[in-house]
């Protein structure tokens, strides 16, 4: 079982490097990524391997990532899909901690605390409520996180957890939070 990261960016080159970085150095080397880029330049800048792979839409759209996100998980392949943007940052466990509710088969959704920059880079304890929660800081499983659009509101990662959550984790799927702080969010 691996997580499958769809990191939306737009020409930050210096982003996207601290981003692979971050992965690189997770506990778990369970994990794939999808970089879908809506600027000027797509795949020059990694080295090539099975675990990444380059997408390139046209942009920039100016939807704090929603687009490229949007069309990344529509083509996701892995059991797992974590949302992201190439400005965030993981601690070294996260995928080793996301991982683990999902060895209960009902797990549908998991979700950790964060580090958040528009609070001083302070720590972020995350709900599902409206200005709790982050794309970046939960995990889906990815055949359902499909049928759930992203919309490109600057609240819609939250409206997308409200309908993730209200379609599929009412009666035999369940939530789990982590209560570890194991993302920063940019």
């Amino acid at each position: 079982m691996k997580i499958e990261f769809v990191i939306a960016t737009c020409n930050s080159i210096d982003n996207l490097q601290h981003m692979m970085a971050c992965l690189c150095l997770q506990t778990s080397k369970d994990w794939t990524v999808t970089i879908v880029h809506d600027g000027e330049w797509a795949d020059r800048l990694f080295w090539r391997n099975g675990d990444i792979r380059f997408l390139e839409i046209p942009g920039p759209n100016g939807d704090w990532g929603h687009t490229p996100i949007q069309y990344g998980k529509s083509l996701a392949t892995e059991r797992l899909l974590c949302m992201t943007s190439d400005d965030n940052y993981y601690v070294p466990t996260f995928v080793e901690e996301m991982l683990k509710p999902f060895e209960d088969p009902k797990c549908a959704f998991a979700y950790c605390d964060m580090i958040h920059n528009g609070y001083d880079y302070k720590h972020f304890s995350t709900a599902i409520a409206q200005s709790r929660i982050d794309i970046g800081c939960f995990v889906t499983l990815t055949e359902l996180a499909k049928q759930i659009p992203l919309k490109s509101g600057y609240n819609d990662d939250f409206t997308f957890v409200k309908e993730y959550t209200d379609t599929f984790c009412r009666d035999y799927h369940f939530v789990k939070k982590i209560k570890k702080t194991l993302y920063v969010h940019n």
